[in-house]
């Protein structure tokens, strides 16, 4: 799994998002914390592919995804990582996000 999540962020172009999208979006919330942390990595790539969301990411919700990383109950695995990517894809920057590092899901 972990494999396969890594090719799709190195090898996935912007034509080819929307086929694998809903695949990694059903990953954020896997079992494994590795898996996790991935999928949210890969979707950091794909908003990297689309930064404006016009095109393959038009009226996907990125946003709710990476905040549901950062409460992750492995924080230091997969919630501190995603905390860097939250903050760079935020519209309102590291302020907008940092009130919701101290939540925490069980």
């Amino acid at each position: 799994m972990c494999a396969a999540l890594t090719a799709v962020s190195k090898l996935i172009g912007p034509d080819l998002v929307n086929a694998v999208l809903p695949a990694v979006v059903g990953l954020v919330s896997h079992p494994r914390e590795l898996v996790r942390k991935k999928a949210v990595l890969a979707l950091h790539r794909f908003q990297q592919l689309d930064p404006d969301r016009d095109g393959a990411l038009a009226g996907s919700d990125l946003d709710k995804h990476f905040r549901q990383a950062l409460c992750d109950k492995a924080r230091a695995r997969v919630g501190a990582p995603s905390l860097g990517l939250a903050c760079a894809s935020s519209d309102g920057g590291c302020a907008s996000c940092c009130c919701i590092s101290t939540q925490r899901t069980r």
